[in-house]
């Protein structure tokens, strides 16, 4: 699905608004892992393990994934919990079940049915527009719909655009778009503005 850019420019307007405070957040052992940091004997490592959020199911639908991850490979850190390295993730709508986002990460966390977090050199693109960020936590609202954030600096970029902006909060079922502190160029001439 693709966003549309004009509708982005309300959602850029509000930018001044600060980012909400998230009470999901990821917990201290969950915090980032070292790229280098090797597994121990002790942990038993999967390789290729694809890992789901769910979202609300629709009268009309089964119940489908809202977020899938697959990872190369991870260890399990607990009964609901994995620490996964080398992953390529979808975020879908959850009531269409169309893709949303495509995101690839270097490592991170997925708790089971709560949250997936993941960081270094993380990219996400949908339609034409790109994202670049140290991080994003994608995790599952109480009405089955997802959301995402990070508190970090990224850079969104697409045609005839670049912002860069010091975080983000994204709900891909409203497809809306909140940035934080943004500075950079639009051409407006290529939304259809003149």
């Amino acid at each position: 699905m693709k966003w549309c850019i004009p509708s982005m420019l309300l959602l850029l307007s509000a930018c001044s608004e600060p980012i909400q405070q998230h009470s999901t957040e990821v917990p201290e052992e969950s915090m980032p892992i070292p790229v280098n940091d090797a597994y121990s004997q002790s942990e038993t490592v999967i390789s290729g393990i694809d890992l789901f959020l769910w979202g609300k199911a629709i009268a009309e639908l089964e119940q489908s994934p809202v977020f899938k991850l697959h990872a190369r490979q991870a260890a399990a850190m607990n009964e609901a919990g994995y620490r996964f390295e080398d992953a390529e993730a979808w975020a879908y709508n959850n009531e269409t079940g169309a893709e949303e986002f495509h995101l690839n990460a270097t490592r991170g966390i997925f708790k089971q049915n709560e949250q997936a977090y993941l960081e270094g050199e993380v990219r996400a693109n949908t339609g034409t527009m790109n994202f670049a960020m140290q991080d994003i936590t994608w995790a599952i609202k109480e009405d089955g719909t997802s959301y995402a954030w990070t508190e970090k600096p990224l850079t969104v970029s697409g045609d005839e655009m670049k912002i860069d902006a010091e975080g983000l909060e994204l709900f891909p079922d409203e497809q809306r778009l909140l940035l934080k502190n943004i500075h950079g160029t639009i051409q407006l001439g290529a939304m259809g503005i003149q």
